[in-house]
């Protein structure tokens, strides 16, 4: 029987009650978004009996993984979220993609798949006025469900994730010209609209970062954090060794590590001749792929316990030139008391400084004398900072506390 034919079992009506509907959560946890929702998951058990409603979902979910604890389990099948074949070949032409954008007030990040049997089929599974409180991940899945319209007299909580069109504008504005790079430009600009105009239709609205609380605007935007797991002990003997961490299927950390082997590391490797590169994280793409084993450079993978590699670590990058919202890799070097090297599009959204370990720079050049710098001088101040950088991210963007926000909110209109 697939999921989307599995009964609804174990329903309980109580004051306390909650829909959680997210993209469906990977297990094991692989990438930071499924990170961050499994974390607000928790944050919600502490609080009431939780639903969950898993889009994108059409694998047999486990009861002891990533919806543990949690009262019932429905799902909805990636088909109704995935591009269609016929929006594929219309898409690939500029005239097919011209009726996209002038046919469709939504950007095409909404209107990919078939949103009207997605919503009919959750319609067939929810009862949206039997919870307290919907809270919904991501926007897309928001607005393709219609939740704000099915729910009206439930209270609706959107955790609004990352701001796409900041992560699509820096990507679209570093490829080559052509002939329908004006029609992207102009679903960003949907985009940046329907995200902006978002808290109009939600009880609250949930950020990141102050800044994009900032970009978000509207009355009812609360800020709740990313975070880390903080190790109560950590031990390190760095060697001349950069590290890079991330899911390298996300393209901004895919195109990142690659312009860092081509314009940062040849100058590394010419000042220190000895350093190396650990390169850490599922879906490398062949240009990265093919520096494994050259010039200092291992291509590990998806690499379940990362704290040796962080334990020999002079330093780790973040090299983004693109993206939105907040990164974890970041928290998660410094909680190790690791410093890092980052653009300024990668340090986004965090507020710690040199003070607290992290340097911000965006010129190749300058990159590669702070990596060169690190691995030099194993007292530099940048390492000595990064120690206070690791008592910042434990005071404030631990899981715990993470969760803690999200109970609290929820809290709100939850009486269980």
């Amino acid at each position: 029987m697939s999921t989307l034919d599995s009964p609804v079992l174990n329903v309980r009506k109580t004051r306390g009650r909650i829909l959680f509907i997210t993209p469906h959560i990977r297990w094991p946890l692989t990438s930071g978004g499924c990170i961050r929702k499994w974390n607000v998951l928790q944050g919600l058990l502490s609080v009431g009996h939780v639903d969950v409603l898993a889009c994108g979902c059409d694998d047999p979910v486990a009861p002891e993984g990533q919806y543990e604890n949690c009262e019932t389990v429905m799902a909805l099948s990636a088909a109704y979220f995935n591009t269609t074949a016929e929006q594929k070949t219309q898409y690939e032409t500029t005239l097919g993609r011209l009726r996209l954008v002038v046919m469709n007030h939504a950007p095409f990040t909404v209107i990919w798949g078939n949103a009207d049997e997605a919503r009919r089929a959750a319609q067939a599974l929810v009862s949206w006025n039997d919870y307290s409180l919907i809270w919904i991940e991501t926007l897309k899945v928001g607005t393709i469900l219609e939740v704000p319209i099915f729910a009206r007299s439930v209270p609706t909580i959107l955790d609004g994730d990352d701001f796409d069109w900041m992560r699509d504008w820096g990507l679209l504005r570093s490829t080559p010209s052509y002939g329908a790079k004006i029609l992207d430009y102009v679903d960003i600009v949907k985009t940046w609209f329907w995200e902006r105009t978002c808290w109009h239709h939600y009880s609250y609205v949930v950020r990141c970062s102050l800044e994009d609380m900032i970009r978000q605007g509207g009355t009812n935007v609360a800020v709740i954090a990313n975070g880390t797991d903080c190790p109560a002990n950590i031990f390190r003997s760095p060697e001349y060794r950069v590290l890079f961490v991330g899911n390298l299927n996300y393209p901004p950390n895919r195109l990142g590590v690659e312009w860092f082997l081509v314009k940062v590391w040849p100058f590394v490797r010419q000042e220190v001749p000895t350093a190396c590169l650990d390169i850490a994280g599922i879906g490398p793409s062949e240009r990265i792929q093919s520096a494994n084993g050259s010039t200092g450079v291992t291509v590990h993978g998806f690499v379940d316990d990362l704290n040796a590699l962080y334990q020999r670590a002079s330093l780790s990058i973040v090299p983004l030139h693109a993206g939105g919202g907040t990164r974890l890799k970041i928290l998660e070097s410094l909680s190790r008391a690791v410093p890092v090297v980052s653009t300024e599009i990668g340090a986004y959204g965090i507020p710690l400084h040199e003070s607290h370990g992290i340097i911000r720079v965006n010129d190749a050049e300058k990159f590669a004398e702070a990596c060169i710098t690190l691995l030099r001088d194993p007292n530099h101040n940048l390492q000595q900072s990064a120690k206070a950088g690791r008592e910042f991210v434990r005071d404030h963007f631990d899981w715990k506390s993470v969760r803690e926000a999200v109970a609290t909110l929820a809290g709100k209109f939850c009486n269980p």
